[in-house]
């Protein structure tokens, strides 16, 4: 399923994600969270804090829990990847209604299931996601 060639973008994998299977010299982990950058920094990935305007030829988004993190992540994945899209998350994070929301927006393959999280992909058109681009945080009386 992964090119044979090409950058394979990972977004967003917490501390002690395993990413063995992935080629290590073509996997660029984009997380801007310090710990879990440094971590997979320290293990010998390319880690950026943000993903840039570069083009990458697969792209693996760890879902967040945050559900409109998850949607905007997975849009800047689409529009970023020439290739397949994997999402990978558990249940808690909300991958049943990640998955459900995609296919209603284009091809995605069968979920494979394991323990209590889902991993499907697609290479659905990224202009069917441009709506779940974050939006600007809208301020709340008395924070900042």
């Amino acid at each position: 399923m992964l090119p044979e060639s090409g950058a394979i973008a990972v977004f967003l994998p917490v501390a002690g994600t395993d990413l063995s299977v992935l080629p290590k010299a073509r996997a660029v982990v984009i997380q801007p969270v310090f710990p879990d950058h440094d971590a997979f920094r320290a293990a010998g990935y390319t880690c950026r804090v943000q993903a840039g305007d570069t083009r990458f030829a697969a792209a693996l988004v760890c879902l967040p829990r945050a559900k409109a993190r998850a949607r905007a992540v997975i849009a800047q994945a689409m529009e970023l990847t020439d290739g397949p899209v994997i999402i990978d998350g558990a249940k808690t994070d909300g991958i049943d209604g990640i998955l459900k929301d995609m296919r209603k927006r284009g091809p995605v393959s069968a979920p494979l299931s394991k323990a209590h999280g889902k991993l499907f992909w697609t290479a659905a058109a990224p202009a069917a996601f441009a709506d779940w681009h974050e939006a600007p945080p809208r301020p709340v009386e008395g924070f900042v």
